[in-house]
């Protein structure tokens, strides 16, 4: 999206109009955003409102970081002036939110890593000691309260797991 609005801001600095600095950014981009803003491109041809036309194109595509450009297009529309600047300023903008959102990625990727490792060590101990040595599990499995601890045991691991995943999606969710 951001190589589609630079694109679509360097056509309307040297005079296309918005349909064809539209076709531009489409020509700059892939599928399935090069065929979107192919039919939004015929949207305008068609009649369809700038505003229309950007507004079903955030309804079909989805991105959130679209609505932020389909606002600053209808108010920059309204009010004239130059809509490179406010292109500028979203693909700016677009492009800090993806580094933040790779930087946390990088940054939670040991917690993500030691939450697969609390999940994984205790089950791959206790059967590599089974198998190893079934004879020093007999009696843990053999007794009730053995059971029981074996239980209490799977339950505190998941919770371990549960609590990293959270902590994980809440960092995801500030971004």
């Amino acid at each position: 999206m951001p190589l589609a609005l630079r694109t679509i801001s360097f056509a309307l600095e040297v005079g296309y109009g918005l349909p064809q600095a539209f076709q531009q950014g489409a020509a700059a981009v892939r599928e399935p955003l090069r065929s979107e803003l192919m039919r939004l491109v015929w949207d305008f041809e068609s009649g369809t409102s700038l505003e229309d036309g950007l507004r079903s194109l955030g309804a079909r595509l989805r991105i959130p970081e679209l609505r932020l450009v389909t606002v600053a297009f209808a108010v920059q529309h309204r009010s004239g002036g130059s809509m490179k600047s406010i292109l500028d300023a979203c693909c700016d903008s677009m492009r800090a939110q993806f580094q933040l959102q790779r930087d946390l990625q990088v940054q939670t990727a040991q917690a993500r890593l030691s939450a697969k490792i609390v999940t994984l060590l205790p089950l791959g101990l206790f059967l590599a000691i089974a198998v190893l040595s079934p004879a020093y599990m007999a009696p843990f499995l053999g007794s009730p309260m053995g059971v029981v601890l074996l239980i209490v045991a799977l339950l505190l691991d998941l919770a371990g797991v549960l609590v990293v995943r959270r902590i994980l999606d809440l960092d995801q969710e500030a971004v």
